[in-house]
């Protein structure tokens, strides 16, 4: 007799209905993704209140916030990766309890030197758990629905960060912004509770580790079209999942040049979006608009950006233009900014504004959450969450000197419709990026972006020679 055909793990998920267990593991991902968002920016809400508290200068912040940042470029680079070898749940909840706990015990804080500390190691967690919400959300989706699943858990984050907004503005004026970090750590942390029952591992971890009966548990959830057994042989695009991976994987295998595009891409557009709303409020303000206008259009801002998010995940799924179609955002963001400081040019009225700053959120946000689908679907599975976790880290340096710059240039007073245009910069070049990439870029076989990539398209047709589904 005959060994049985091995059963491509892989292929069945990316040519599955989308079932009601991939649906789960996008929702999932998505509240996991909300509370990440929620957490990210609560001590931007919590300054104002805790510098007066204190007595110190708001400026003197600007060491809690780089501290942030630092501990998710650690974080991404270090723990995020270690997903590849035990696996992307444990990474999740490790990276949730700890921006969880230390969010919370922020709320004891007493100096500015403690928050610090606080918040590097909640950057620790944001950073271990977002690439590893990205790449379980993607392995889960079918090939059709890849980038918009990143999508939705990328703008999950953003709406998360809105509602931190919206809630700050009740409890800061009431409690103080200790208040915010009790909120932003027992969010998540509830949040994670509810979904440790529910929230599956990658199935084709379990299949490196040989859990063939998990395996074959899931594949009948995902799969009604046969029954899978723990007998079956089971085979996905990648067999060694509990090595120890590398980052130099990244830059082999014809990976290199769209590893170096996805770093740059994602750089710049760390660049413009901190360049941006890092100081939005105050040259709308420095242009005669009203305060109270000036935050409101940066909130639609973000609004703008959960729409533009998830409109090009979709359009880079459907459309054959693939990333190329993410020329669109900095068009719109070029257009928008354009608007934009020639109607400050006179008396423009709120509804104007807030439309204006929804669309330049539209291209600025939009493109960075559609951007993380890119990079999802640059490597194959078992590199994934060290390709995400590696340009996440390289594209949070622009975080950290970004709203230096701006704020060195607003205190040389140069005009504020001279700072915007120079916003538009890095858009620009992102435009051609997205358009070289859609030329050169690779993308791991399975992906939505596969089928107009040659080499994606020779793996795809060797594992067809191999694989019989």
């Amino acid at each position: 007799m005959s060994n049985p055909s091995p059963v491509a793990i892989t292929r069945i998920i990316d040519n599955s209905r989308f079932s009601n267990l991939q649906k789960r593991v996008v929702i999932l991902c998505l509240l996991l993704g909300f509370a990440d968002g929620f957490n990210s920016l609560a001590v931007g809400y919590a300054i104002p209140s805790l510098a007066e508290k204190w007595e110190v200068s708001a400026g003197n912040f600007s060491a809690v916030i780089v501290a942030g940042v630092v501990g998710e470029i650690l974080a991404s680079v270090t723990l995020a990766p270690l997903a590849d070898r035990y696996g992307r749940k444990p990474m999740i909840w490790i990276g949730i309890v700890l921006f969880g706990v230390c969010t919370a015990l922020a709320a004891t804080a007493a100096s500015v030197a403690a928050l610090v500390v606080f918040r590097l190691v909640s950057g620790m967690g944001i950073g271990t758990a977002s690439p590893n919400l990205f790449a379980l959300g993607s392995e889960y989706s079918p090939r059709w629905f890849k980038a918009t699943a990143v999508s939705i858990i990328g703008t999950g984050m953003a709406a998360g960060g809105m509602a931190c907004g919206l809630l700050a503005a009740v409890l800061v004026p009431n409690f103080g912004g200790a208040a915010v970090f009790l909120a932003a750590g027992v969010f998540p942390l509830a949040v994670l509770l509810f979904s440790i029952a529910f929230l599956p591992e990658s199935v084709e971890f379990y299949a490196a580790r040989g859990k063939n009966e998990k395996v074959a548990h899931l594949l009948n959830k995902i799969d009604g079209t046969r029954a899978y057994r723990s007998t079956d042989s089971f085979t996905a695009n990648h067999t060694e999942s509990v090595r120890k991976v590398s980052a130099l994987e990244l830059f082999r295998d014809g990976r290199a040049i769209s590893t170096v595009l996805v770093w740059s891409m994602l750089l710049l557009g760390i660049v413009g979006s901190y360049f941006v709303f890092s100081w939005l409020v105050t040259l709308l303000v420095s242009s005669g608009v009203q305060d109270s206008t000036a935050i409101l259009g940066t909130s639609v801002a973000t609004l703008g950006g959960i729409v533009g998010g998830i409109v090009l995940g979709i359009l880079m799924d459907r459309s054959r233009f693939g990333v190329g179609i993410l020329v669109l955002a900095p068009l719109v963001q070029i257009a928008a900014t354009v608007a934009l400081v020639l109607s400050l040019g006179g008396t423009p009225t709120t509804g104007l504004i807030t439309t204006l700053c929804f669309f330049l959120g539209f291209g600025i946000v939009g493109a960075g959450v559609a951007l993380t689908a890119v990079a999802a679907q640059a490597y194959p599975a078992e590199l994934r969450s060290t390709g995400i976790g590696w340009a996440a880290g390289f594209s949070r340096l622009g975080a950290i000197f970004t709203p230096v710059v701006g704020g060195l240039l607003i205190n040389t007073g140069m005009a504020p419709s001279t700072i915007l245009y120079l916003s538009l910069v890095p858009a620009a070049l992102n435009g051609i990026l997205f358009l070289v990439y859609k030329k050169v870029g690779t993308y791991a076989a399975g992906t939505s972006g596969a089928q107009n990539e040659p080499v994606a398209r020779q793996e795809d047709e060797a594992g067809e020679a191999d694989v019989l589904v």
